[in-house]
Parts: C-alpha cells; structure tokens; sequence
C-alpha cells in the first residue's frame, strides 16, 4: 500500500493541476462558507413602509422597525403599486401598510390594524422578518395598552397582567443567537466537500483505467486490489479529511462549542471513506471516467438538500426519506449536531458511526470485485 501511495504522489507532483485543484478548492469552499456567514444573524433587511396615517402612532412604529437590528425602513413608499414593485426587484423583503385613521381609531378605543405583507420566496428570511414584525407591532401595541389604563389610575403592573394575561416564557436552546453560521455554514461545507470527496477520487480511480494502466498500479501494491484501492485513496483521504478537521474545529472555536469535538473529528474521516467508498463503486462498476464523474455528480448533488437540515425528514415524502437515507452526508451531518450542538456523548452517536462505516467498508468490497474484471493495458498503448 505504501509503494501505491508514493506512487501517488508522484503522480500529484507531475500533474500539478490535479494537485493544486486538490489543495484549493477545499480550502476555497470552507474559507467562503465562513466568510458568507460570518455576520450569524441576519441584519437590516431591507423592508418598505406605506404612511397613509401620517400620525404619531406612524412615526412611532417607524422608529420601533427601524430600531429592531434585524430590520431596516429602506423605503418610504407613496402606495402599493410602488411597494409591490420593490418586492419583485428584491429591493425590499417586506413592506407595512398603515392605513389612514389608525391613530383615531385607537383614541376611540378600537382596535386598529396595521398591514404587513412579506415575500415568502425567501423563506428563511421571510420567518425572521415575520417574526421581528409581530414582536415590534405587539410591544407597541402592550406599550399603549399599558399606558391607556395608567391613563385611568391602574398600575402599570396590573395594566400588563390585564393586557397580557398568559405570557410565553420563550428560550432558545442549542442556537440561541439563531445564528446562520450554526445553522447553514455548518452544513454547506460538508455538503461542498461531499462533491469535492467524490470528484477528486473518481478522478483518481479513473486515470488508472483511461490510460490503462491497471497493471502499473496493481504491481506497485503487490498484486493486492485492496491495497491498491486503499493506497490510491489515502493522500486525497489526508487532505480532504485534514481541510474538513479544520473546519471542525475552527467553527467549534467561533461558536465556543467544547463537546463531541472528538467524536465529530472521527465522523469527519468516516464521511470521507464513506464517499470515497462510494467512488470505488461507480468507477468499478461504471469503467468509464466521464461517466463516473457524471453519475458522480447526480449523485452528490442533492446530498444538502436532502440531508434534513434545511427540510426535516420527518416532513418528506417516501421517495425523499429514501433518498436522504442513501446519503452519507445525512449521518454525518445528524452526528455532528448531536455531538457539536447538542453535546450528547460519542455512543449517542453510534447509529450514524455504524452507517458511514457500513458505506465504507460496502464500498470497497463492491469496487474490489468490480476492479477485478477490468482488463489489462491495452496492446501499444502507452502510459501517461
């Protein structure tokens, strides 16, 4: 194996764009994952305000919404037409209406509705907007109930207990700065190096075959497959496994998570022989490296999506849940939030430790007997 590995590297050494594309884009993906999401929380989403009331109670609310850090009045609009249009340019992610006669309304004690229309295409966006909306309109709306029934001599205690009968003792656990570089970055990058696992070992396994060079490669290993397999795999296992280790434990810094950084560091190289695994599967059984890299794709392609972060698997259909259970990345990325996020010991973990094993070992052995029924160097025909 060792003899295989060197010979490897070699071949890394005169191939300098295979070499450099190994080393970067890794570097590149998990640096720009970071980077996008290095702010954590969304902040001054652009958002639109109609004033038809031109009152205080307007000029109040607009100073609430623009106070709110995830929120920004960006537009001050003249009427919907106008507010619509912003919305489909993607200028702003929301815009609020408040009607004419609101602040009237409420000095006669009715109950006034204030309008807020948000475009939901941006689904994670349009949640938190939502939500900083809703808490922005009901503080206000508790500050001047409060403030009406001090009017009348209750105390201001009283006057909340009137106003809010049952209050939500709300805490946020596992994220409570709901910060996207939790939710997302940890996430994307596995899902990137899961296309960069693939790709670069299938790219490695099929030189062998498009030059044929099997022989070569077979000698270097002694004639075993399994060596010859393991020793052509294991520099790109270095370096991807090593890119994503530091990706581990660079995020588990930023975010100060002390637990499971041990057990993630091993899940982190099962995921890398579970693709490789894999690889080995489709270049044996392909025997074409075109189709490899295409059949690769597909395949790695949709792992993020289906990996039940951004769309819980509870809410998919049949055909869905199949899909995210033949991706390795779904383990990995379930493992690293149990043991990362919500700090549950490494055997809580075992499941998803067993799986991308599982992919692993199935792999290889799959590609083992596809190899060996590859044919030889074909006759005058040259290596690399």
């Amino acid at each position: 194996m060792l003899h295989v590995f060197e010979r490897e590297i070699v071949y890394l050494r005169t191939h300098p764009r295979d070499a450099i594309a190994l080393l970067v884009l890794p570097l590149v993906t998990i640096v720009f994952a970071l980077w996008m999401f290095s702010a954590g929380t969304l902040r001054h989403a652009p958002i639109a305000l109609l004033d038809e009331d031109r009152s205080a109670l307007s000029r109040r609310l607009l100073t609430s919404l623009d106070a709110d850090p995830a929120l920004r009045v960006r537009f001050i609009v003249r009427d919907q037409r106008e507010a619509l249009s912003l919305l489909r340019q993607g200028r702003a992610y929301a815009f609020v209406v408040v009607p004419h006669g609101a602040e009237r309304r409420l000095l006669r004690g009715e109950r006034s509705v204030v309008e807020a229309y948000v475009n939901s295409l941006y689904l994670l966006p349009a949640s938190l907007i939502e939500q900083r909306l809703r808490t922005v309109t009901g503080v206000q709306s508790a500050t001047l109930a409060v403030t009406a029934l001090g009017k009348r001599g209750q105390p201001q205690a009283e006057g909340l207990a009137d106003t809010l009968p049952i209050a939500l003792d709300f805490e946020t656990r596992n994220n409570p700065r709901l910060s996207y570089q939790v939710y997302l970055a940890d996430a994307v990058i596995p899902g990137v190096m899961t296309i960069l696992i693939l790709v670069f070992s299938v790219n490695a396994l099929g030189h062998e075959l498009r030059y044929g060079t099997l022989d070569d490669w077979l000698a270097a290993a002694g004639g075993s497959r399994l060596q010859a397999l393991l020793g052509k795999l294991l520099p790109y296992t270095i370096v991807l496994a090593g890119y994503n280790a530091v990706a581990t434990v660079w995020l588990a810094l930023l975010q100060g998570w002390h637990h499971g950084v041990p057990a993630a560091l091993l899940g982190g190289l099962l995921f890398v022989t579970a693709y490789q695994g894999i690889a080995v599967t489709i270049v044996g059984l392909s025997r074409n490296l075109l189709q490899s890299l295409t059949i690769s794709s597909a395949y790695a392609s949709p792992a993020f999506a289906f990996s039940g972060i951004t769309y819980p698997q509870v809410g998919m259909n049949g055909f869905a849940r199949i899909v995210s259970y033949a991706m390795p990345c779904s383990y990995y990325l379930e493992l690293r939030v149990q043991q990362l996020q919500y700090g549950l010991p490494a055997i809580a973990s075992l499941h998803d430790f067993a799986v991308l094993l599982g992919f692993s070992i199935a792999g290889l052995a799959i590609g083992r007997l596809a190899f060996a029924g590859y044919p030889a160097r074909k006759p005058g025909e040259a290596p690399p």
